[in-house]
């Protein structure tokens, strides 16, 4: 049994299918806004243009952040769609290095949202980070990894891992879409019916989809 109090209402800007994705919201709300600590003019390389990385280059934004999203090359639909959502700059990982370090005058960026759970996008991003900066690691690798840790030493880098999310984030996440400060539907690229699960999970095995909704008749 679920207690009322843990219970979120759904605002009346809010519909059933974006309200359906308020836990990823809710972790990226964790991740930028309790975890990382974003501030007005910080440069946030995010990691990763699938939802996770989406979401968080818009909570990045919602506190006045600069975004740079990366992505691999054949993620250029989704960098496409971040830039929709908001990312200052998209690149992909390859060019990532000589853009960033351009656009930074070679101190690297602020904070680095890791969202992909890929190791090269690890080492990119610990690669990039200025000293005393901020790493958080979003995306989840599912296995070990390798990296330098001596970087994180010389640099005085902060690392962070961000998992899951609280009651509070989901209030939050709920509050900020239906202001219309996070957009979600762009997100939601495909839409179907319980019977046709197989087709909804190989399609989203494909990396054609960004979400995937299914819809009870």
């Amino acid at each position: 049994m679920v207690p009322r109090s843990r219970i979120h209402l759904l605002p009346d800007a809010v519909d059933f299918r974006a309200g359906a994705l308020t836990d990823p919201s809710a972790c990226a709300y964790h991740a930028v806004q309790e975890l990382t600590g974003v501030n007005a003019g910080d440069v946030v390389l995010v990691s990763g243009p699938g939802p996770m990385g989406l979401f968080c280059l818009q909570y990045v934004k919602a506190n006045g952040g600069t975004v740079i999203l990366t992505g691999a090359t054949r993620d250029r639909q989704r960098l496409e769609l971040g830039r929709e959502l908001g990312a200052d700059h998209v690149c992909t990982a390859e060019t990532a290095e000589d853009f960033i370090m351009q656009i930074t005058n070679g101190v690297g960026v602020d904070r680095v949202l890791e969202c992909s759970g890929a190791q090269a996008a690890a080492q990119l991003g610990l690669s990039l980070l200025r000293s005393e900066g901020v790493y958080t690691q979003v995306g989840i690798f599912g296995k070990p990894i390798t990296f330098d840790l001596d970087r994180i030493l010389y640099r005085e880098i902060r690392l962070l891992g961000s998992f899951s999310q609280k009651f509070v984030g989901w209030e939050k996440a709920l509050e900020l879409c239906a202001a219309g400060r996070i957009q979600v539907s762009p997100m939601i690229t495909h839409i179907f019916s319980l019977k046709d699960w197989r087709e909804a999970f190989d399609l989203f095995e494909s990396g054609a989809a960004i979400k995937v909704i299914f819809e009870f008749h």
